[in-house]
């Protein structure tokens, strides 16, 4: 498994989804390319801007903007 393939799935999911014959072993992660998008969230993460005092968030585009710049995209998503 992968880490893009764990933030989307159960721990579990692999092991009820297949068979013992089916599952043919771990994955080498030194074997598996870097994701480019990866990469680009990691180095954003450590430029991850402040959060703001809550009582500063006025509207609904406030809070949008504020998760936007917080959540992963693909939390981001599922909220929006």
């Amino acid at each position: 498994m992968t880490e893009s393939f764990d933030e989307v799935h159960s721990p579990s999911i692999v092991s009820k989804a297949l068979s013992a014959e089916q599952c043919v072993g771990l994955i080498d992660p030194t074997s598996v390319a870097v994701d480019a998008n990866t990469v680009v969230q990691k180095s954003q993460a450590l430029l991850a801007p402040v959060k703001p005092e809550l009582h500063t968030l006025i509207s609904v585009h406030d809070f949008e903007d504020v998760a936007s710049q917080f959540f992963t995209a693909k939390a981001f998503a599922f909220f929006s």
